[in-house]
């Protein structure tokens, strides 16, 4: 089969090495950059307050789905070359990392933000744009996990690290208001939030988790965690002065939600490569991180306040994003190659 030199990068997580893909995975990635893309274009004037509230808060699971993915498959390469497949993943995600805030640097000039705003300890770690943060995230995340592995922990203190990470980038974050305190910390819980999620896939493969918990097992956590997800943050809401029914990346929904979604990855069974499974394998990072270019670029003033309108926003987008992708692939290789990292290697 195959495959793109960046292909170790997230949310492409199969390494090279890894003969047996998941194509179910795949798919569940391509949705997962087009459950972000939502995320990003849907807003409060575009659709009923209900369902905007749902969308919000229903297209919390990718991001840590991605975590979750990655881990389980770097269990693979870690357990046969430990040193290898760590710098193999930080080569890659380094090298995105510079070739997406080069042209972001740019693009928000282009918008219009201050060259001295640019320049600042959180945008080294966290990226020129609002979306970056997922890389920064994943970089850091690999090292903590690979220094944790490096201990040789016990399974329980595997799960004790997990649990211990987790809580404290939720109390950081979209529960810091629980604590008193009076703005949540994203900086720190973004920069944290693929701890727990990384090691939980490990542990998952490591442990072979996944051989104990059947289909109906998995749709049932699904469940339990979309329906915490549209609860959790009206009960909050209503409940805590100053909270954000819609502004949080992480919460204990959030965590069954996307467990829930990581299961059913790895146990719906799709023996065909297809046009979706492709695209998921080759072009989800992509979309995840370009699509707000193409957010920035189109007018969108004859589709907002327009309800019957508004579900064309992302889809547009996606269109867009994916034909232009697919387009630098095939047509003009070393602007691919620049885009997604590779050209740093």
């Amino acid at each position: 089969m195959k495959t793109k030199n960046f292909v170790t990068a997230i949310p492409e997580v199969t390494p090279p090495e890894v003969k047996h893909r998941s194509f179910t995975v795949d798919n569940f990635r391509l949705l997962g950059a087009l459950t972000v893309i939502i995320l990003h274009t849907i807003h409060f004037e575009d659709v009923p307050q209900g369902i905007f509230f749902g969308i919000k808060n229903l297209t919390r699971w990718a991001v840590p789905f991605f975590f979750l993915v990655s881990g389980f498959y770097f269990e693979k390469a870690y357990s046969s070359e430990p040193g290898i497949a760590l710098t193999k993943r930080l080569k890659n995600l380094i090298g995105i990392f510079i070739s997406v805030n080069i042209i972001y640097f740019f693009f928000s000039l282009y918008e219009g933000t201050p060259l001295t705003a640019n320049f600042s300890i959180s945008t080294l770690i966290l990226g020129f744009y609002h979306h970056l943060w997922f890389i920064g995230a994943m970089i850091f995340g690999y090292l903590f996990m690979w220094f944790v592995l490096e201990q040789k922990p016990s399974a329980k203190a595997l799960l004790t690290i997990i649990v211990a990470s987790l809580l404290f980038v939720l109390f950081t974050g979209s529960y810091a208001r629980v604590l008193g305190l009076y703005e949540p910390n994203t900086a720190y819980s973004r920069t944290l939030i693929a701890i727990p999620f990384l090691l939980t896939g490990f542990f998952c493969a490591r442990y072979k988790l996944l051989n104990r918990i059947n289909l109906p097992v998995a749709f049932i956590i699904t469940i339990v965690g979309i329906f915490l997800q549209l609860a959790e943050p009206f009960v909050l809401y209503y409940t805590i002065k100053d909270f954000s029914p819609v502004g949080n990346d992480l919460l204990f929904g959030t965590v069954f939600f996307s467990i829930g979604m990581f299961l059913l990855a790895m146990k719906i069974n799709n023996p065909k490569d297809t046009l979706t499974t492709k695209f998921g394998r080759d072009y989800s990072l992509l979309l995840y991180l370009y699509h707000p270019l193409i957010m920035g670029l189109l007018p969108w003033a004859a589709l907002s306040g327009h309800y019957s309108f508004s579900w064309l926003k992302p889809l547009i987008v996606f269109a867009i994003c994916t034909f232009l992708i697919v387009f630098l692939d095939k047509k003009m290789p070393p602007v691919y190659r620049f885009i997604n990292g590779s050209s740093w290697k």
